[in-house]
């Protein structure tokens, strides 16, 4: 029996989502002005047929409250970022690329077509956002969706890894593919050398538990990127 200590070694080997392929949460205009933006998500896109969906839960509120997405290039982020104090909220949101306005329950667009992998930094902004003083009347919530999509192998916008995860769902189903395999030709042989005893068992038992953590962790990074 593997015990606690093992299942949290397990649970530490779980991948953990940095970069999400949807991005779910609440815009919050407290947090847009103190951070004269709201930082909503970081996605590698790339090719010509890149999408952004947007679906909000509230239309009303956002139309009241002038929201959007602002995106930005990796260049222009890291130069806004590299020099705040020379640029002022108004000057910063103008350096973005796209802004999407949000005044609608979703909306799909097409980002330019992109020759090579670049990083895109969405925010979120509202009328708020670049007040001298934050003060905002309006307490109703809204609620965001965002899906992020790269072109798959035909073109289509279907692809949820970024540019950095291209090929790692197919190398892990691969991986669990092999280990499967193995399992399936050497497992019997293994067991019965355990059983044996003598003065490799616990040798062979921490290695059998190893290799077992090794699996444990490829499953999930496959099922990770499965979703």
């Amino acid at each position: 029996m593997l015990g606690l200590p093992l299942l949290a070694v397990v649970l530490s080997l779980l991948p953990h989502t940095g970069r999400a392929k949807t991005v779910h949460g609440s815009f919050d205009s407290a947090l847009a002005w103190h951070s004269r933006g709201q930082h909503i998500f970081t996605f590698l896109f790339h090719g010509e047929q890149a999408v952004l969906r947007v679906r909000i839960s509230n239309v009303a509120a956002a139309v009241g409250k002038d929201a959007a997405l602002y995106l930005y290039q990796d260049e222009e982020w890291l130069k806004m970022h590299g020099n705040m104090e020379e640029y002022s909220c108004p000057e910063r949101l103008s350096l973005a690329q796209i802004s999407i306005p949000l005044n609608q329950t979703e909306y799909n667009y097409t980002l330019p077509q992109i020759l090579s992998p670049v990083a895109w930094y969405a925010i979120y902004v509202d009328r708020y956002t670049c007040l001298m003083s934050y003060e905002d009347p309006r307490t109703d919530e809204i609620t965001f969706q965002v899906t992020l999509l790269n072109p798959d192998a035909a073109g289509n916008p279907f692809d949820h890894f970024g540019a950095d995860e291209s090929g790692l769902h197919e190398f892990f189903f691969l991986l669990v593919l092999v280990y499967f395999v193995a399992a399936c030709i050497y497992i019997q042989a293994l067991w019965q050398t355990i059983k044996k005893g003598g003065p490799m068992h616990t040798v062979l038992k921490v290695l059998s538990n190893a290799l077992l953590l090794q699996v444990v962790s490829a499953l999930a990074n496959y099922l990770h990127f499965s979703w």
